[in-house]
């Protein structure tokens, strides 16, 4: 019995490490957002308007990784004819994820630019609202790439079993806390039952994503650079 294994890379787990990078942007720099329901968004982010942008333009390059991750997975999947068109929405939905997060971003940086520059109170509440209902769509987009991704997965039979309905839990788990939030009338400034729900599907996220990118690594490892040559070829060249 021959067991199938998937095509080894490195990109899935450069891509993971990459995205986790964001971390070390979020932490010296002290930015977050949106503002605090009881705060003054005008006076949350006047004098701020460095730390945001060099936050926006850090992460353009690092959300990068959670492309480059599914693009890697992807590629694991080369030999899963059929889990192909998953994992092309996989990647679709991924791209769509971080485009909206970076527009967030961006706005955001928009809000401190105006905060800083004078009055403009109901500017920079609308950018700021606008920033965090778009987190909602990246939760949702988010979620749909890791459970199509997984999906994907789970078809091609390359991967542990477990580790394919972990990445679909956890990719249902970000989309269904997106759509929960606004159905229980949370709002991106008040933390409540359901967005704890979405931090544990991303944390089940995060070791789907690190599991699959060292699991892709050690596979191609494993993978000769060149194949070995057959019995009939090893004779032609000894003799010639």
């Amino acid at each position: 019995m021959v067991t199938r294994r998937p095509d080894g890379n490195s990109l899935a787990l450069i891509g993971v490490i990459l995205y986790l990078l964001e971390f070390a942007v979020f932490i010296p720099l002290g930015v977050s957002f949106p503002a605090p329901a009881e705060t003054d968004p005008v006076s949350f982010y006047a004098g701020r308007e460095t730390p945001y942008a060099l936050m926006a333009v850090l992460l353009s390059v690092l959300l990068l990784g959670r492309v480059a991750f599914i693009a890697g997975l992807r590629g694991g999947l080369r030999s899963a004819v059929s889990a192909a068109p998953l994992s092309d929405v996989a990647l679709a939905a991924m791209t769509a994820s971080v485009l909206l997060e970076l527009t967030s971003l961006w706005l955001i940086t928009g809000a401190a630019q105006l905060a800083s520059a004078g009055p403009g109170g109901p500017g920079v509440a609308a950018l700021d609202a606008s920033a965090g209902w778009l987190t909602l769509g990246v939760f949702a987009t988010l979620g749909v790439a890791v459970a199509v991704a997984s999906l994907a997965m789970l078809q091609s039979r390359l991967f542990p079993a477990w580790l394919g309905w972990l990445g679909l839990i956890s990719g249902i788990g970000l989309a269904g806390s997106a759509v929960a939030a606004i159905a229980s009338g949370e709002t991106p400034t008040s933390m409540g039952p359901v967005s704890g729900i979405g931090s544990f599907a991303w944390l089940g996220m995060v070791i789907w994503m690190l599991t699959t990118g060292i699991i892709l690594l050690r596979r191609r490892r494993a993978t000769p650079t060149d194949p070995p040559l057959d019995a009939a070829a090893t004779r032609l060249v000894s003799s010639a």
